[in-house]
């Protein structure tokens, strides 16, 4: 995943300049109700579809087309990960900060072979050392994809503790000897991003946090981010205070009312997630065929998230038509 950059608007917090870095619809977007996902009145931009703004009450579409944006979505439905070669692997894990990039020791990695994050790791390695290094990962799937969820752990220049990270999609080399990175988020980054998004932190939800490439693993602009239950149900619809989706402008938070959907750095946030399995969805127009919420499916990914922690999701290019 893209760094995303909160240098600037650390320093801007720290000077009481919070609206310089996006401090989202005149405060918390979480202060009073409203109606869900209508394509009809609106008094916020939140109470409209993704990809619309509110203007004098009524949701307009801002969603451009990717034919506009010049996205290369040739392979979409043709798209599959190359395969696994069937053989394992050792590797060093390494740590660094999701923000600074510093190495982290103290951090234990429990690894998730499947790519499904539950209870039960198929491995744990670590602490990491002083160069931020968990030596003994073995049994990796050559050439496949893992995840992994990285506890504890502390920076080396302030002391604070860092966060409980879970990445999804991890590439793993094709033979013994290489290093896999696994990033780690400190505390004070983890409560200011959704700080920057104008949403009060909440220890009881999660951040989903991740961009989306086209087929030549461009990052696109013109896309939008939902999450939605086993049942189908889009989670800010079943409780307008949850599942903010948020964009970014230059790698940095920005107003839903400025950018309601993906900018060129195709970065995505989606804060106050409830714990518990997801369906993440990429959405967005092909063409200006399309112009009804919810657009046409670009890609999707199943997602675990769990409480005060950061989920770190890319995702791809659909694999196969969408049903």
């Amino acid at each position: 995943m893209r760094r995303i950059g909160l240098g600037v608007c650390i320093t801007g917090l720290a000077l009481g300049l919070a609206f310089a870095c996006g401090d989202d619809d005149n405060g918390n977007p979480d202060v009073g109700d409203t109606d869900g996902e209508t394509a009809g009145g609106c008094t916020r931009t939140d109470e409209c579809p993704h990809g619309m703004v509110c203007e004098s009450g009524v949701c307009e579409l801002r969603l451009p087309t990717l034919v506009e944006t010049g996205a290369d979505m040739t392979c979409l439905g043709n798209n599959p990960r190359p395969d696994p070669l069937g053989t394992t692997v050792t590797a060093t894990m390494y740590v660094e900060d999701f923000e600074d990039e510093y190495l982290v020791e103290g951090v234990t990695l429990e690894l998730f072979f499947d790519n499904v994050v539950d209870e039960t790791p198929d491995q744990t390695v670590g602490p990491t050392n002083a160069s931020g290094e968990a030596t003994g990962a073995t049994g990796l799937p050559a050439r496949g994809v893992i995840a992994y969820r990285a506890t504890g752990g502390t920076s080396p220049t302030t002391g604070a503790a860092q966060r409980t990270t879970i990445e999804y999609d991890v590439e793993i080399p094709d033979a013994d000897g290489g290093r896999v990175r696994a990033l780690s988020i400190s505390d004070s980054t983890y409560r200011l991003i959704p700080t920057i998004l104008g949403i009060t932190p909440d220890a009881s939800h999660a951040i989903i946090a991740g961009a989306f490439e086209d087929c030549a693993t461009d990052e696109v602009e013109g896309i939008v981010a939902r999450l939605l239950n086993a049942s189908g149900a889009d989670c800010h619809v079943l409780d307008p205070r949850e599942c903010y989706s948020r964009y970014f402008v230059d790698e940095f938070p920005s107003r839903i009312d400025n950018q309601p959907h993906s900018s060129p750095d195709g970065l995505y946030a989606i804060a106050q997630v409830p714990p518990g399995d997801w369906t993440m969805e990429v959405r967005g127009r092909l063409t200006a065929a399309t112009t009804e919420y919810p657009y046409d499916l670009l890609g999707e990914k199943t997602v675990h998230a769990i409480a005060d922690a950061i989920v770190i999701v890319d995702v791809n290019p659909l694999a196969e038509p969408a049903d």
